[in-house]
């Protein structure tokens, strides 16, 4: 997903820290709905 453009990574001193991207919500959003199909909130 992070190859995608579907996730942002950066790396920390604690590890890598990884977020949704923004830019990116409809793609995600759809990703969401397929694996959740009868949830009502997608």
């Amino acid at each position: 997903m992070i190859k995608r453009g579907l996730l942002h990574s950066k790396q920390t001193g604690y590890g890598l820290e990884v977020s949704l991207e923004f830019t990116a919500k409809d793609g995600l959003a759809k990703i969401v709905k397929s694996v959740f199909p009868d949830d009502e909130f997608v």
